[in-house]
């Protein structure tokens, strides 16, 4: 930070972002480690002839899919947020000086 750098008063804007990502980790995490679980469960009644199952596999591997996109574009988007906020600042205050 410049001394022309100006911090806007945003109380707690590092550490919400910071909890956001930590939550955004986590959730990627937890379906990481679902996915082989449940790919597992696929292929081991793969064989048995019931179509739910092959319809829940669809399903699963469409969801999560979508889940780790919009997790991924949470993450991205939060930095991007923060990012404007620092940017707008400084932008602020130039104009001030």
């Amino acid at each position: 930070m410049s001394e022309f750098d100006f911090n806007l008063n945003n109380p707690g804007l590092d550490e919400s972002h910071i909890e956001l990502n930590s939550y955004i980790y986590r959730g990627e995490s937890i379906l990481s480690d679902l996915d082989p679980v449940l790919n597992q469960m696929f292929v081991a009644t793969e064989n048995s002839g019931i179509q739910f199952w092959t319809d829940m596999r669809t399903k699963w591997t469409t969801h999560y899919t979508r889940m780790m996109t919009d997790l991924g574009l949470g993450l991205k988007g939060s930095q991007a947020a923060q990012d404007a906020f620092i940017y707008g600042d400084n932008q602020a205050t130039r104009a001030l000086l």
